[in-house]
């Protein structure tokens, strides 16, 4: 105690009930040393945490100490042994896996052992393990006459169909790789698509032939051509295949706006392939679905583990590949054991309320693409996976069995990405490329196996985001550019991209942060947030009805766990986000989606005039953030999509009791086409249709309608 004239002091020690502030250290000296202790808000950090936050204090007051002339970045934060951790035990992930056979040799195999078991199924039509045998190895041999072989690319521009499994098959059966290309994408980005390739065989539909570009390689139409050919039936080309060929191309996005074409290795298809087999154990008698997108890097991951595994592969139909209640129905029908389905349209699957009597013989749901938002309930008659990965990397990287979680309870966050596959390592690093502690955010780099060997034809940007791996002499990582942070049992906590990294004011903020936390909220299915003008907007998927947060509420929940810069001051509450055609949050079309919904004004504005229609227009004004909508504004026009479309039908299904296709939807995709519909469909079960309106008086008074009572609650 200090000594003080005409005074006597004496030490209190004093009991700490309630943290003043969110982090508090405290330091003295003492003969010994520095001592100290740290004060923290049990909302915000947890005993571990602190310990650690504490450890690497310590760690880099040593540093400081050892190297005075270091600059602070520089010094250290990770101990040995959690530099040993996050480096070396998580991602210990060796498997003694066999280089051969390959994975079209596997499938060979099986269909020499199983020729009557159904490969591939899509409607009423099906191919035997025999049947796709023969047909692929009659193809094979065709495409090596044009000249395909090892290293040589095979663009694929087909639907999700049957003859696009045949094509598949045959170009790994002659030795090629293949680009496969999505139909639907517009012309000039096909062409774009072709050029790239530079292949000297395209495989394609007759009805897509006009819209192919001219192109200098030999087209093969699989719908027309494929009964023509001749070659031998029982036995493919023999073709000497080395591990580090070519087995397939995928196009990303670029951030010059043109694609990039990621060259993947027979190697990593195969270990991608092993590892999906241990994992999940696929036998012959699985039924395995092919619902992504062809130019979905995870429509290669749907095909090959299920064709080399002995299973079959079925095919939906697109309308009940966008309606939750038909997939499930679709499940049951057809007997499907394994399913992935791209995560939006998991997080629908999995809130819908699964029909009694339904005979579910789903053994697993995986689900990846974008951020899962859902956890299953105890009661769910399935497993939920949850993967991740870049297309640069074999389609998966990380991968987690999700645990169930009450109905009522409330996730502290999002469901984590898991942890590393077989022979693959995940590094987390910050700006100077090393490794950061645990609950800190950092870049995610990947090595192992599964990696690519780069762009093809792009040796300068495989360079730039392939890198010398300094933890593995002579071995590569790539640079993801996402950001995630370590949690304390070693799986992945998935934050955002890298550029989604702002200043507000000059204010670093981290934009996967903010949209973190919205997520703890159990009625926000998913948030994205946006900056412009030195503004932050939230733009949230929050669903609709009382449960149903508003504006205030999400405010405050931000509020309670975030400085003030941090909480967005524009919002926009949305039923479900915009997406890509590969099922991932569109952040281009959201941010213009609330301006080009108000801006969409139709040539003449005509009012319900039917207490259907009144309601359609009410359900689409709340899902498109819209004032008032006409009932014969086309609901793409006004900001809609497919995904929000099957949200109208499902509301749809709830509100009148009929159940309405969504070609239907696609056919009239207004208010007036869309109540027509619901009449007849009403009119056929024998429901009664909704009374009409009619006029009541002013001085009476009148009931708020839907879309009143919403504005006047806003």
């Amino acid at each position: 105690p200090p000594v003080l004239p005409g005074l006597e002091a004496e030490e209190l020690t004093l009991s700490i009930r309630a943290a003043k502030f969110d982090l508090t250290m405290f330091l003295s000296e003492t003969p010994a040393g520095l001592a100290g202790g740290v004060e923290y808000n049990r909302d915000l950090f947890d005993a571990a945490t602190a310990q650690r936050l504490a450890g690497h204090f310590r760690t880099l007051l040593a540093g400081a100490v050892n190297d005075p002339e270091a600059r602070l970045s520089e010094l250290p934060l990770l101990t040995d042994s959690e530099r040993d951790e996050v480096l070396i035990e998580w991602n210990d992930s060796r498997r003694e896996y066999p280089e051969g056979p390959f994975v079209h040799e596997r499938f060979a195999e099986h269909a020499r052992r199983h020729p009557e078991t159904v490969a591939v199924k899509s409607g009423e039509r099906s191919l035997s393990f025999g049947e796709l045998e023969a047909r692929s190895n009659r193809l094979a041999h065709h495409l090596r006459d044009l000249g395909v072989g090892p290293d040589v690319v095979v663009s694929v521009c087909v639907e999700r169909t049957i003859e696009r499994v045949v094509g598949i098959v045959a170009i790994l059966k002659a030795g090629g790789a293949y680009a496969s290309m999505d139909p639907d994408y517009p012309a000039e980005r096909l062409a774009y698509l072709v050029e790239n390739a530079r292949a000297p065989v395209l495989l394609t539909e007759s009805r897509l032939v006009e819209k192919l570009p001219a192109t200098g390689a030999r087209v093969v139409r699989l719908d027309r051509d494929l009964d023509g050919l001749t070659g031998d039936a029982t036995r493919p080309p023999a073709v000497a295949l080395d591990p580090e060929n070519l087995a397939y191309i995928i196009y990303t996005s670029g951030s010059t706006g043109r694609p990039k074409s990621v060259a993947v290795p027979h190697k990593g298809l195969l270990n991608l392939v092993l590892w999906h087999h241990e994992v999940y154990g696929v036998t012959p008698a699985d039924r395995g679905t092919q619902v992504a997108s062809p130019a979905f890097d995870v429509s290669v991951w749907e095909l090959w583990p299920l064709l080399a595994g002995g299973a079959g592969v079925y095919i939906p139909d697109e309308e009940t590949r966008l309606s939750s209640s038909k997939t499930l129905r679709w499940f049951a029908d057809e007997g499907i054991t394994l399913a992935f389905l791209p995560t939006p349209l998991g997080d629908v699957l999995l809130g819908e309320e699964i029909e009694p009597g339904l005979d579910l013989k789903l053994r697993y749901l995986v689900v990846g693409g974008d951020r899962l938002h859902r956890y299953p309930r105890p009661d769910t008659p399935f497993g939920l996976a949850n993967i991740y990965g870049p297309a640069e990397h074999s389609v998966v990287t990380t991968a987690e069995l999700v645990p169930a979680l009450p109905r009522d309870a409330t996730p502290a966050r999002f469901p984590s990405i898991g942890r590393v596959i077989a022979n693959t390592r995940v590094y987390l690093l910050d700006r100077d490329q090393r490794p950061v502690p645990v609950g800190i955010p950092g870049e995610l780099y990947v090595s192992g196996e599964g990696l690519a060997r780069g762009y093809l034809h792009r040796p300068e940007l495989t360079a730039e985001r392939f890198l010398p791996n300094p933890w593995e002499p002579g071995g590569r990582m790539y640079r993801i550019g996402d950001l995630a942070r370590w949690l304390p049992d070693g799986s992945l906590d998935f934050l955002g991209r890298v550029d989604h990294q702002v200043k507000i004011r000059g204010m670093r903020v981290e934009l996967g942060e903010i949209e973190g936390v919205l997520g703890q909220h159990p009625g926000v299915r998913e948030a994205v947030v946006l900056a412009k003008d030195d503004r932050l907007t939230a733009c949230v998927a929050v669903g609709a009805g009382e449960a149903a947060p508003g504006v205030e509420e999400l405010r405050g929940l931000l509020e309670r766990h975030l400085p003030a810069y941090m909480v967005p001051g524009d919002w926009a509450l949305l039923e479900s986000l915009p997406l890509t055609p590969n099922g991932k949050v569109d952040r281009r079309a959201l941010a213009a989606l609330e301006a080009e919904a108000r801006g969409t004004e139709a040539e003449e504005h005509v009012a319900p005039r039917t207490a259907t229609e009144e309601s359609l227009a009410a359900l689409w004004s709340e899902l498109l953030g819209l004032d008032r909508v006409g009932v014969r504004d086309n609901f793409f026009q006004l900001g809609g999509h497919s995904l929000l479309a099957t949200q109208v039908l499902a509301r749809v299904r709830r509100l009148f009791g009929v159940e309405l296709g969504i070609r239907q939807f696609f056919d009239a995709p207004t208010v007036e086409g869309l109540a027509r519909a619901v009449e007849e469909a009403r009119r056929e079960t024998g429901r009664a249709a909704l009374p009409a309106s009619s006029p009541v008086a002013r001085q009476d008074g009148a009931p708020l309608s839907f879309s009143q009572q919403r504005l006047w609650f806003l």
